[in-house]
């Protein structure tokens, strides 16, 4: 196994000449923001069982509840302080959720300024100074780093009165232009991939099932919809460890003796249906499929991974949503001069090693101390890269 000094060593000859990408799953923005656990099976479970809509949007609505607050409603950390309740709420109560975040907010605010200081550094004319960050999450921990920290980035936005969401901007590079020679440089650009929605895209013009405009929610006045809504409500709300339990059980007896405001329930679901996301569920892949928005990102997906020397950084990310492994595998299989390099604990080598065998140009990076790798081990790696540079 390497040492660390000799994987930086690697690591930087590969940044110098390959196209550069990263996968970035949920586990970025821990401790702040949960990982899924047990509801993606839950949810995925209550799309099987027999019950009338009545019942079952009384359960989905708990589990919906659950991810919102385990997995999204952080996010309001973000707004503004006249519309962010949850936030002060945070603050009142004390808890750890304002140091947590705090943490992850500088570890992106890091990350995207060292990736941004090594695309200025490289000497290789031939090589664009483009990153593509592709990422399941639909938090927005990247916009808000790359805009506090004055990065360039493409989020598919584009528009003056109405900003809309096209794929086709994901093309476009920016460039300096001097003002007495007309020298043209290329200045460094995150071209961000959201390839599961985002909490600040908003539908605007539906044209048909599964086909709409996207528009731009970067207030996430969504979210904050559907935070204040629960907290006017949350006493009709069924306790998530007892919709969990009656799911592992199969036994939902209890609902008939439950006496739920239905319209109440439904307006709820009419909030959380109106967020631009796939669903935590087993059939990520049909929905990826039928949204033309979906299907376009994963198809660029692999058509960068498909050009030659280029190099896959994937963090925080499990592979258990099966349609992008498949692509990984296929892509990593016909394009020999792809490089991908997971990090991850050394606890976890052996489920990634199961799903890419026989991969040689698939490797492994474990941080030193054996235990997850953090954005924090992403960020001292890329310095320490940062650091062999010479400066110009």
């Amino acid at each position: 196994m390497q040492t660390e000094e000799q994987q930086i060593t690697e690591l930087k000859k590969v940044i110098e000449s390959s196209h550069i990408n990263f996968l970035i799953g949920s586990g970025a923005s821990r401790p702040f923001l949960d990982t899924l656990g047990d509801l993606e099976i839950n949810i995925t479970a209550l799309d099987s069982t027999e019950l009338n809509q009545e019942k079952l949007n009384i359960l989905k609505a708990s589990v919906f509840l659950e991810y919102l607050k385990n997995c999204l409603f952080g996010n309001l950390f973000f707004g503004k302080d006249d519309i962010s309740n949850y936030r002060k709420s945070c603050v009142e109560n004390e808890d750890s959720k304002v140091d947590e975040f705090l943490k992850v907010k500088r570890s992106y605010d890091l990350f995207v300024t060292n990736v941004s200081k090594l695309l200025n550094s490289r000497d290789i004319k031939l090589l664009s100074k483009q990153v593509n960050i592709f990422t399941t999450n639909v938090d927005v921990f990247f916009e808000e780093s790359l805009e506090s920290q004055k990065c360039s980035f493409n989020d598919g936005f584009a528009g003056r009165k109405e900003l809309i969401f096209d794929t086709v901007n994901f093309h476009n590079t920016i460039h300096k232009l001097s003002t007495h020679y007309e020298y043209r440089s290329e200045i460094p650009l995150f071209n961000l991939f959201k390839v599961h929605g985002s909490l600040n895209w908003l539908i605007s013009n539906e044209k048909s099932v599964g086909e709409y405009n996207i528009a731009a929610d970067y207030r996430l006045k969504n979210l904050n919809d559907l935070y204040e809504f629960w907290r006017a409500h949350d006493t009709l709300f069924i306790d998530y460890k007892q919709v969990g339990d009656s799911i592992l059980q199969n036994d939902f007896s209890f609902l008939e003796d439950l006496e739920i405001e239905s319209k109440t329930i439904d307006k709820f679901l009419k909030l959380y249906n109106q967020l631009v996301m796939i669903n935590p569920t087993k059939q990520k892949f049909a929905d990826t499929t039928r949204n033309i928005h979906y299907y376009e990102m994963l198809r660029m997906y692999a058509n960068h991974l498909e050009r030659e020397n280029s190099v896959l950084f994937v963090f925080g990310f499990s592979f258990s949503d099966e349609h992008i492994q498949k692509i990984t595998q296929r892509v990593a299989n016909s394009n020999p001069t792809l490089l991908i390099y997971i990090l991850c604990a050394n606890t976890e080598r052996d489920s990634f090693e199961k799903i890419f065998k026989s991969f040689p140009n698939v490797k492994f990076i474990s941080p030193d101390s054996g235990g997850y790798f953090t954005m924090d081990d992403l960020n001292r790696y890329l310095e320490k890269i940062i650091g062999t540079i010479p400066l110009n």
